[in-house]
């Protein structure tokens, strides 16, 4: 424009927001899209949740170098108030929920996998 004072348009900080919101929502929509189209499915799959446990082998260890079950998918995990789509670099802490889907029986071998080492007593 030759008017240097002459207002063109606004951009206000709520659109901002709004346009921020919307990009992380098509992302989430697109990650957990992929993830469901790469788990085998079967009739009786499953959503479940499961909880690190204190001392579990999986602590310190990122999603992606933890072994779980080949019909299992960890879909999201909740970290205090937090909750993010799962990410094969996301490291895991005691305390964590991580929203799984699987088979009917991939809760039991996830706790199996992921309980802390027995504690051996040589009293």
């Amino acid at each position: 424009s030759d008017h240097p004072t002459q207002l063109i348009g606004m951009f206000r900080r709520e659109d901002a927001v709004r346009a921020y919101h919307r990009a992380v929502d098509a992302a989430t929509h697109r990650q957990l899209t992929h993830a469901r189209s790469s788990v085998p499915t079967s009739p009786t799959a499953v959503f479940f949740d499961y909880e690190i446990p204190p001392g579990s082998r999986a602590i310190g260890r990122q999603i992606s170098e933890v072994t779980w079950p080949d019909d299992c998918l960890v879909v999201a995990l909740q970290r205090g108030l937090y909750v993010m789509v799962a990410s094969g670099i996301t490291e895991l802490a005691a305390g964590d929920r991580l929203t799984c889907f699987g088979s009917e029986d991939a809760p039991a071998r996830i706790a199996q996998r992921l309980s802390p080492p027995e504690n051996i007593n040589d009293d």
